[in-house]
């Protein structure tokens, strides 16, 4: 048996009654009779707004050309595929251990030409280094750790993870425009979401103290918790309740603040049954969407077409309009995270001696705490981001 590492989701939970996360109402009712703020204070505030306002679009504006010049250092940098200039060093991990498997083995082919076209290095296990499901947080691990050892100038920035049962489909696409710009240096997870949550087919891990803390909770957890059965997909269920400890991780204020997801179709589109969930020039199609009876003849006919018309699905990311959306989703998480840090100071300084002024305070505080959320579990929806942003900066005037 071959051993790549998968996920099989039901393709019926896509579309089931799961409810949606719905956005709390800002709104707020004065009882008759409460102490109503002042004149002064309400100026004050609906002051404090207009300028919050005006720093997000100024600094959205000052955001999108700095995230544009980042976007040519990186693909200036991996045309010449070299790490300066600026742009990220990025290092790619998989793996396939076991009976030979021709279609794990073709699709970690395409894989390779992929890495080569862009000049990264992809480094595949190809032994069992531990239990089963455990065998990818501790190869993850290992490699973080041996990074970390090297001098800084010489050792990699990110790992990218891809799964074996991950087939490239447009090699023009190079993985760099997914990572965070250097303005966002506490980003240390890029991933994306199935309808279970974190799907660890395919994720970017910053070569970073933290995700050795994440993984090393990650990949302990079965000898933690001897007793607890957390599914086929063990390690890729540790790391989700890991991420979702709040008083764990780096500093013990949780891992949440320090990853995020991004839209799943852009780099880890699913193949379902009833067929494919992504467009014509996206990056790949990745198979976790199937039951092992029906994946092989499905990965067949996808590396048929590749095989036969390998540029029939290429496209550069600028044609597709995915480079837009990219810096547009980078340039939300930017001011998103932003307008928290503001309000959490302007919260903190705000009186609540009277009822009307604890009302105020509060409401303030949910508000934030709502973007806050968003922004940590939903990222990946940048329009409903976008939407509670405005509610924060815009609501109550």
């Amino acid at each position: 048996m071959s051993f790549s590492s998968h996920g099989d989701v039901s393709p019926t939970t896509l579309t089931s009654s799961t409810s949606p996360w719905r956005r709390a109402s800002l709104s707020s009712t004065h009882s008759m009779g409460r102490q109503q703020p002042s004149k002064m204070r309400r100026r004050a505030l609906a002051g404090f707004f207009v300028c919050l306002a005006l720093f997000l679009w100024a600094t959205s504006s000052s955001y999108r050309a700095r995230i544009t010049s980042w976007r040519d250092t990186v693909q200036q940098a991996t045309l010449q595929h070299t790490d300066k200039a600026g742009a990220p060093k990025l290092l790619r991990l998989s793996m396939l251990y076991g009976e030979e498997n021709e279609y794990y083995k073709r699709a970690l082919e395409t894989q390779q030409k992929h890495s080569e076209r862009w000049g990264h290095e992809l480094k595949v296990l190809r032994e069992d280094i531990s239990m089963g499901a455990w065998n990818r947080p501790s190869y993850l691990l290992s490699t973080i750790v041996q990074e970390l050892a090297k001098p800084r100038e010489e050792r990699a920035e990110w790992i990218m993870w891809l799964d074996a049962d991950s087939i490239i489909l447009n090699p023009a696409i190079p993985p760099e425009i997914f990572l965070p710009p250097r303005e966002l240096p506490d980003i240390h997870l890029v991933a994306t979401q199935d309808p279970a949550g974190l799907n660890t087919g395919l994720m970017f891990l910053r070569v970073h103290p933290w995700s050795v803390q994440l993984l090393t909770e990650a990949a302990a957890y079965h000898l933690y918790n001897p007793g607890a059965y957390i599914g086929l997909l063990a390690d890729q269920e540790a790391l989700r309740r890991a991420l979702r400890r709040p008083d764990a991780g780096w500093n013990n204020q949780g891992y949440r603040p320090n990853a995020v997801y991004i839209p799943r179709a852009w780099i880890n589109a699913f193949e379902w049954s009833r067929g494919y969930e992504g467009n014509k020039g996206d990056l790949l199609v990745h198979f976790a969407g199937l039951k092992e009876a029906d994946r092989w003849q499905h990965m067949a006919d996808w590396l048929d077409i590749v095989g036969r018309h390998p540029g029939e699905w290429e496209a550069s990311p600028e044609d597709t309009g995915l480079a837009a959306n990219a810096t547009l989703y980078w340039e939300t998480v930017q001011a998103a995270t932003q307008a928290v840090r503001v309000m959490e100071n302007k919260v903190a300084g705000m009186p609540g001696e009277t009822w009307a002024e604890l009302e105020e305070k509060v409401k303030w505080t949910n508000a934030t705490k709502e973007l806050q959320t968003v922004l940590w579990e939903h990222a990946d929806d940048v329009e409903l981001l976008r939407a509670t942003a405005r509610d924060l900066v815009t609501g109550g005037l």
